[in-house]
């Protein structure tokens, strides 16, 4: 699988073309946690749902993909990451893929230990890259969660330099495991979002920083609400849906240069459709 590094930004100039109008379109998927339709006794349900995505977007073309976390049901077993990183593998060459870890990736705790096993197998734990005049970070959302305090310190402050250095970005999208909130900005803290002192923590920092939305999973399910203009997107799994979610990925178009943006989230069944691979 190709991962890029996080020491590095990867600049990317070309723009899409839709009609007579410039766009940019990148591809979510979140959750594909393998091993978890089955309770890790065999990843075969899981995966088939993950290469159908993989096959779609190798029909849709995005400009690039990412995955919101939850690669895997079990974080520390080599064969479900293997099985995931060869399917990913088969994302077209062209097609940059970048990632996030989630609670399934990094255990109860985030600790340092399982961060550090982490990255040996994916290469990193966050990332910033620019496309066509917007810049997109991740971020390791566990450490937020988790209370891990020097890591989330440490991360917080790259946040904060990678931000600035993103002033001149007509737009930037932040990608995380964890939503800060699902429904409601000052709705109670859960299992499924941050706490509330870090909402406001990180939503001033966001919009000091023109942040136009935060892009997260977790859920397996979508929703979809804002706070003070910045959007809260959350994307059902490609994976095990829970509720009322549906397993699909989310199809993001950004105009303006990336200052206005739409997103579809589409079901599998639907994808397969659209692209022609029923």
């Amino acid at each position: 699988m190709r991962y890029l590094s996080i020491f590095c930004c990867f600049f990317i100039s070309a723009t899409c073309i839709f009609g007579q109008e410039k766009a940019c379109t990148f591809i979510q998927i979140s959750d594909p946690q393998l091993g978890f339709y089955e309770k890790n006794q065999s990843v075969t349900r899981d995966s088939a749902s993950l290469e159908a995505a993989v096959a779609a977007i190798n029909k849709l073309k995005p400009a690039f993909v990412v995955c919101t976390g939850d690669m895997v049901n079990a974080g520390e077993s080599k064969k479900q990451i293997k099985v995931f990183r060869r399917i990913m593998s088969g994302v077209d060459n062209d097609i940059p893929v970048w990632i996030v870890p989630g609670n399934h990736d990094l255990g109860k705790g985030a600790t340092d230990k399982r961060i550090e096993s982490y990255v040996s197998e994916y290469g990193y734990a966050r990332f910033s890259f620019q496309y066509s005049g917007c810049t997109f970070i991740g971020i390791n959302s566990c450490v937020i969660k988790e209370g891990n305090y020097h890591q989330e310190d440490e991360q917080f402050k790259w946040l904060t330099k990678q931000l600035k250095k993103a002033s001149s970005s007509s737009a930037v999208y932040i990608f995380t495991h964890y939503p800060f909130f699902t429904k409601e900005f000052n709705e109670e803290e859960s299992y499924s979002n941050q706490n509330q002192a870090n909402r406001d923590k990180y939503w001033a920092l966001f919009k000091k920083y023109n942040v136009k939305a935060v892009i997260s999973g977790h859920l397996h399910s979508t929703k979809d609400s804002e706070y003070e203009g910045i959007r809260m997107f959350t994307c059902g799994p490609v994976g095990r849906p829970l509720g009322k979610g549906v397993s699909g990925l989310a199809i993001w178009t950004l105009t303006d240069g990336g200052k206005s943006s739409s997103v579809e989230y589409v079901s599998l069944e639907d994808l397969a459709a659209m692209t022609g691979l029923e």
